[in-house]
């Protein structure tokens, strides 16, 4: 048994025996009839006034948390395909991957920009807190053939006395890949401990880690090896590097405190309260290779020295913020205030110290029931004087099941420091002063929730554009790169047959990106209740097909993915068989994955060099547990 299968079992135990226990002097709540109340074909919406959740953005703001059921991507157990716009990668679960709809964003405070495994990683976005009367978690596991081919989530929240609430939110992939050098492991740990007992003061205590360890070939070395007989063994396959890892790991200590003005903020109409919010955040990413004697072919111009390849950069900052906020019922809220940084950055034997400020705001207001509008905007002063960001969203709800929403957004922000500068060996192998990026997006969607249909647009216009070259060297494009894209999603639904669809277009003006034109995937399922209705179950298949000229290429020496422009690709038909059931808080999936290579001679790959997995059976559990 596995280390890390070891260490889920006794997690989960543990859980269970703390729920257990907490179980003897948790308030009495009618628990009514399990199987009416979970068994439904869309995810439940707890009782208020059993579970409710918040975040720090709006600590007065709670809302109802939704127990997950056999939702549209539950079987979807890779975070890059668990959503509508998929992510491209590296043929494992957890590798390095970039996103397939192109969506820039700005870049507020300094970042090293090693962006690969974002996807993976949580921030202080991800801080949820709970108000809640029973102690809850949330467990899920997913397993494949082997025992290092595994992900395991667990959320648990717990509620003392004196309003004191604990929250854990763990994420763990292993995935061993069938070719040489291909492991990945990411672990991704958050945890939050709040005081709200007292009357005025609110405190919030909050720990987050992220660790991204992948052991990188290069790919393959011939497209052609996988067809022939001895390397149906796919560890015979030849690939570039055998030696070749990264890791990328960063550790975030935030404290927030809130003073709330006024008269009590339960019973008053007007919350106004004072945040003060201090945190330390620490990240480094490094690539070793000892051996790249033979790897010339793949690392080109980044092979400095026979005897080794090594990168390792390291940002330690420290961040100081004052906020003011102030809401009215519904109508309004904002939040407005300053926030310090200081970064110091370490490239090797190379230093830099400097100091960030920003002005910040963000609010809303609610025009009677039929409009919303949501603005955050930024602005830079020292070291990052005239950066600036607006985001602006407005929905406008036409009746209660549909509406439009309108999206704005424009920004003027400087590039992420890998983009500028590059040490290998303790030595610069580039360092580049560029341009200021200045963007503008806009976007529009249509939406239907009695129908299920969603139909949208969005343009988003860059100038300095920053990308890598085929060289995988950074450039500057002084000019407009523009891309836009066009989107919908509808479900067709007649009895026990369900139909699910998602398809986008995408164009832009230059070649500065290997993007998808077009993108479709559709999933036919059974959907209905079985067994006396005691079991709600779904069985069908997935489709994806996706249309793009060239594939991107993957640098992991920068960690940074670049322009193909030689070796153009061939769309793939991808199908996955499965089986999904739920009952009452416990849901499973069955699935066998890439049913397409059983028909088809073709691979399918989203990165160049880095084929996807074959033909794969894949299960996966989630269960919640009250108490």
């Amino acid at each position: 048994m596995s280390i890390d299968f070891k260490s889920f079992l006794i997690f989960t135990i543990v859980l269970i025996l703390v729920n257990q226990v907490n179980a003897q002097d948790s308030i009495p709540v009618p628990r009514g009839k399990p199987l009416s109340r979970l068994l439904e074909e869309k995810p439940k919406e707890v009782d208020s006034l059993k579970l409710l959740t918040y975040n720090l953005r709006n600590i007065n703001k709670k809302d109802s948390f939704r127990i997950k059921g056999l939702d549209k991507y539950f079987q979807q157990y890779d975070p890059a395909r668990n959503r509508d716009f998929d992510y491209a990668h590296l043929g494992n679960m957890g590798s390095a991957a970039m996103p397939m709809a192109f969506n820039l964003q700005p870049r507020v405070g300094f970042r090293l920009g090693y962006d690969q495994y974002a996807l993976y990683q949580k921030t202080e976005k991800d801080i949820t807190l709970f108000d809640q009367v029973r102690p809850f978690s949330e467990l899920f596991f997913s397993g494949g053939e082997t025992q290092a081919d595994l992900r395991m989530k667990a959320l648990f929240s717990r509620t003392f006395a004196n309003d004191v609430n604990w929250v854990i939110d763990y994420d763990r992939i292993s995935q061993e890949g069938i070719y040489e050098n291909q492991l990945v492991k990411q672990t991704s740990f958050l945890t939050s401990l709040s005081f709200r007992g007292k009357k005025k003061l609110s405190l919030f205590f909050t720990y987050i880690i992220n660790a991204s360890s992948e052991e990188i070939n290069g790919g393959i070395t011939d497209v052609n090896e996988l067809s022939i007989a001895s390397n149906s063994i796919r560890t015979n396959v030849p690939v570039y590097s055998s030696d070749a890892e990264s890791r990328l790991q960063n550790q975030n200590l935030i404290f927030n405190a809130f003073y709330q003005l006024g008269n009590d903020t339960i019973e008053s109409e007007f919350k106004n309260s004072i945040q003060y919010q201090v945190q330390t955040y620490n990240e480094f990413f490094r690539f070793t290779d000892a051996s790249t004697s033979t790897d010339s072919a793949f690392y080109k111009n980044y092979l400095v020295s026979e005897r080794g390849i090594r990168n390792y950069n390291d940002l330690f900052r420290v961040r100081n913020a004052l906020f003011l906020n102030s809401q009215f019922k519904d109508y309004y809220y904002f939040k407005t205030g300053v926030t310090h940084d200081y970064n110091s950055v370490d490239l090797s034997s190379s230093t830099k110290k400097f100091h960030e400020v920003y002005l910040t705001f963000n609010g809303g207001i609610q025009v009677k029931k039929a409009l919303k509008i949501n603005a955050d905007f930024y602005y830079g002063l020292l070291d990052v004087a005239n950066e600036f960001g607006l985001d602006a969203n407005a929905n406008l709800r036409l009746t209660k099941n549909q509406g439009f929403n309108f999206k704005f957004a424009t920004s003027r922000f400087g590039v992420n420091y890998i983009q500028e500068k590059a040490m290998l060996n303790e030595s610069f192998f580039y360092d580049i002063d560029m341009k200021p990026v200045f963007t503008q997006a806009i976007g529009a969607e249509y939406y239907n929730e009695k129908y299920h249909i969603k139909l949208g647009g969005k343009l988003q216009n860059t100038f300095n554009f920053t990308y890598y070259d085929t060289l995988s060297l950074p450039r500057q494009d002084p000019g407009l790169y523009a891309v836009s894209l066009l989107y919908g999603s509808y479900d067709i639904k007649y009895k026990s047959f369900l139909m699910e669809n998602f398809v986008y277009l995408q164009n832009h003006n230059k070649e500065l990106l290997n993007l998808p034109t077009v993108f479709t995937k559709s999933s036919i399922s059974f959907y209905g209740k079985i067994f006396k209705e005691k079991m709600l179950l779904k069985a069908g298949l997935d489709f994806r097909y996706i249309v793009s000229d060239y594939l991107p290429q993957y640098n992991p020496v920068i960690g940074q993915f670049y322009l193909n422009e030689s070796t153009e690709n061939k769309p793939y038909p991808l199908i996955d068989g499965r089986v999904s059931f739920k009952v009452s808080t416990f849901t499973m999936f069955l699935k066998y994955e890439n049913l397409t290579s059983f028909i088809s001679e073709d691979y399918e790959f989203q990165v160049l060099n880095y084929p996807q997995f074959d033909a794969r059976f894949r299960f996966g559990i989630l269960w919640n547990l009250w108490n």
